[in-house]
């Protein structure tokens, strides 16, 4: 007795309504009665109860293994065995057993992850057992194909297998290049995610800078306003007027740059979604561009254990049969390419996806600290425009005394007028003078003053009392020599 099993992973879906089956096939090239068998079935349906489940040997026989049972699981993962397939004991394993699956209520759709058929049975020449000589030798001799009907199913399922081979040689390719559209995208969203974080980090350095800029004018108008309000000083105010335009424009710079930072900010997290976005579909792309890489790849092997068995029970080779064979092995090798380019654009996608994460990440990021940054220089802006507010006020406040300060000023202006005064009538002229230049006519001699130490004047003023505000003067009737004491 040998024991053999064959195992499908097809990956396929199990489609909405009877209208479409699924169908999979597991060829058997060996030639036996079957003594015990069993079927295994993993798939996945929102609804078990929703399905029928078939199973038919090579000469056609149905068994029915699952008609309509419910389940509260979505999960169908189990074994038929004897009490299931006992019509199929005692034939010949040899040709396609067929699984055929319907979901016969709409809306709901699933897939067939896996597939098996595990039996035992006694070769064509291996000596049975003696209780059961009498049926297998039956059973032997009316299942055992003449060596030309061998051949032409040999043929027969390799040309089946060649036509699965190039199905599957279709789907890997189409994976492939799906998986290539989704890496390429999920670069592109790279590529933009991190455009969007260098965008995010200038504009939130300037913003940054001009944060720092509306902090420090503020400040100086708060300081300005203080001292014009305080003095009301022509000075004070004209720093003060100076100080509220800057604060004023500093604010400005600082809102614009806050709007420039939400702004990069709400681009940065647009595309760290898009990102991830294209990183999920690259992933979903490498996962589906990867099972079908296998199953191209059990299917190339299916035909290759055809075109064995073909060649092995062909004693004549007919064109016929090296056409099919010739097909077989292009199928095979086309197989097996379509599964590399599947795989290598699976291996791609993965890698695209994991970038695009990364990305997406540093550009979520990138934009919570730019909105930190956009809110400090929001924060400062408004501190800058009520600083430049105050300032503005303090001007008002101080150009409304004047009076006040031009008093303070007065004395100073009054004595610089008296000093002009007192030199011009102490030296006889209408020119402009000061004390300092009577101090160096005196020193010269071109002047007639008789003496000036320090503060105190000595000069000839010429018959008359003389009041010049700091200076007192007196004289005779003859004129004589006046003492005019400088006061300190």
């Amino acid at each position: 007795m040998i024991k053999l099993t064959k195992k499908r992973k097809p990956g396929k879906g199990i489609i909405d309504n009877s209208k479409n089956i699924l169908v999979e096939t597991i060829p058997f090239y060996e030639n036996g009665t079957i003594e015990t068998m069993h079927v295994s079935i993993d798939l996945e349906h929102p609804s078990i109860g929703d399905l029928v489940i078939k199973m038919k040997n090579p000469k056609g026989l149905e068994v029915l293994l699952h008609n309509r049972t419910a389940s509260d699981s979505p999960t169908l993962k189990t074994v038929y065995g004897q009490e299931k397939l006992a019509s199929f004991i005692g034939n010949n394993l040899r040709g396609n057993w067929t699984l055929v699956i319907e979901d016969q209520v709409a809306n709901q759709e699933g897939i067939l992850y896996s597939w098996s058929i595990g039996l035992d049975y006694f070769d064509s020449v291996e000596e049975v057992p003696v209780a059961a000589e009498t049926i297998a030798s039956a059973a032997i001799t009316t299942e055992i194909a003449a060596p030309v009907e061998e051949v032409e199913i040999a043929v027969e399922q390799m040309e089946a297998a060649t036509e699965q081979a190039v199905a599957a040689t279709e789907m890997a390719e189409e994976a492939a290049e799906i998986a290539e559209d989704a890496a390429e995208i999920a670069e592109d969203a790279t590529e933009q995610a991190d455009a969007a974080v260098d965008q995010a980090e200038v504009a939130s350095v300037q913003a940054a800078a001009a944060t720092e800029q509306a902090e420090e004018a503020a400040e100086i108008a708060e300081q300005a306003a203080e001292i014009a309000t305080e003095t009301a000083s022509e000075a004070a105010i004209k720093a003060a007027e100076v100080a509220a335009k800057t604060a004023a424009d500093a604010a400005e710079i600082a809102k614009s740059a806050a709007e420039n930072a939400i702004v990069t900010a709400v681009q940065a997290e647009a595309a760290a979604e898009n990102a991830e976005i294209a990183a999920e579909a690259a992933e979903i792309a490498a996962e589906d561009a990867e099972v079908i890489a296998e199953i191209a790849e059990e299917a190339a092997e299916a035909v290759e254990d055809a075109i064995e068995m073909t060649e092995t029970l062909a004693a004549d080779v007919t064109p016929e049969i090296a056409a099919a064979v010739e097909a077989a092995e292009e199928a095979v090798e086309e197989a097996e390419t379509a599964a590399e380019i599947a795989a290598e654009a699976a291996e791609e996608a993965e890698i695209a996806a994991e970038v695009a994460e990364d990305a997406a990440e540093e550009a979520e990021i990138a934009a919570e600290i730019t909105e930190d940054v956009a809110e400090e220089a929001e924060e400062a802006a408004e501190i800058a425009e009520d600083a430049a507010i105050e300032a503005e006020a303090a001007v008002e406040i101080a150009e409304e005394a004047p009076v006040e300060a031009e008093a303070e000023e007065a004395p100073v202006e009054a004595e610089a007028e008296r000093e002009v005064t007192l030199a011009n009538l102490l030296n006889g002229t209408t020119e402009d003078s000061t004390l300092e230049k009577l101090r160096q006519e005196v020193e010269e001699g071109n002047s007639n003053i008789v003496s000036i130490e320090n503060h105190h004047l000595m000069a000839i003023l010429g018959g008359k009392n003389v009041n010049l505000g700091k200076i007192q003067g007196k004289l005779d009737d003859k004129g004589n020599l006046l003492i005019g004491l400088v006061k300190d």
